[in-house]
């Protein structure tokens, strides 16, 4: 049977579709390179030179690095710059107020220690908080909180609603001076009285009194928990915290201060003569 193999094809040198270049397997992973390399595969000697478009391979493009670093300010002029600085301050004082409550509540500080450092942060309070208001960057103290998600419910109490440390609400205070608080505490009670009927009536003017005369009246040792006239002084503190300093009692209010100073002045002298 004759054989149908022509040996002269086999001499044949191999057309152009089969020739499949060599991909070095260690070579460097370059674009040229691998596009040559996806062409290779296909086996066709176009598809070496133009990237591949099958969507098993993407093409391959070149990547450009261009980092152009670009300076990204958060204010643009003073006062911008001194608006956030202001917010950052008051966010970080009551922050602050309500680590310093609960560390004080944890009995991880003294009375003294605690009554120093509240002090201070009350008063850093008032001036930022004043601050932002007069400039027009706040409306209220409630907005700020709830703008910027702000969970303490110790540094609210303490900052815009008492304003004044747990200490003077609260005697934990051990005092051998007790001779000297009491005579405070009935000077503070004259001098306020005696305001009321110059007819001031200022908020920035009585506050700072009648946080003087509790600080003093907490201090008297062997004054009653329930003493009657303390409440009636730390509501009028709440109300006048919660009172812008330029704004000033009505009629009414000083007419009913006057009346629970009055009876509070009463019922602390009968205390001290049992």
């Amino acid at each position: 049977m004759a054989s149908s193999y022509n040996f002269g094809d086999l001499a044949q040198a191999p057309s152009s579709s089969a020739v499949r270049p060599h991909c070095p397997r260690n070579s460097p992973r370059t674009s040229d390179n691998l596009v040559l390399c996806a062409g290779a595969i296909s086996g066709s000697p176009a598809a070496a030179t133009q990237p591949s478009t099958s969507p098993l391979q993407p093409p391959i493009l070149p990547i450009a690095h261009n980092w152009n670093s670009q300076e990204i300010k958060l204010w643009a002029d003073t006062k911008d710059r001194r608006k956030y600085e202001d917010l950052a301050d008051l966010f970080a004082i009551f922050k602050t107020t309500e680590h310093l409550e609960a560390a004080y509540v944890r009995d991880a500080i003294t009375p003294e220690e605690y009554t120093e450092a509240c002090t201070k942060l009350i008063s850093q309070y008032k001036t930022a908080e004043t601050a932002l208001r007069l400039g027009g960057f706040i409306d209220s103290v409630e907005n700020f909180i709830s703008k910027y998600r702000l969970d303490c419910p110790r540094a609210l109490e303490r900052l815009v609603r008492i304003g004044v440390p747990a200490t003077v609400v609260h005697n934990t205070t051990n005092r051998k001076t007790d001779s000297v608080n009491v005579a405070q505490t009935v000077q503070n009670f004259i001098t306020l009285m005696d305001v009321l009927k110059l007819n001031i009536r200022a908020v920035d003017e009585i506050q700072p009194l009648l946080s003087e005369m509790m600080s003093s009246l907490t201090m008297v040792s062997g004054l009653p928990p329930d003493f009657a006239g303390r409440d009636k002084i730390e509501g009028w503190l709440r109300t006048m915290n919660a009172m812008r300093a330029s704004e000033e009692l009505d009629e009414e209010q000083a007419r009913q201060l006057s009346f629970d100073l009055e009876r509070a002045y009463s019922s602390f002298m009968a205390f001290l003569n049992k």
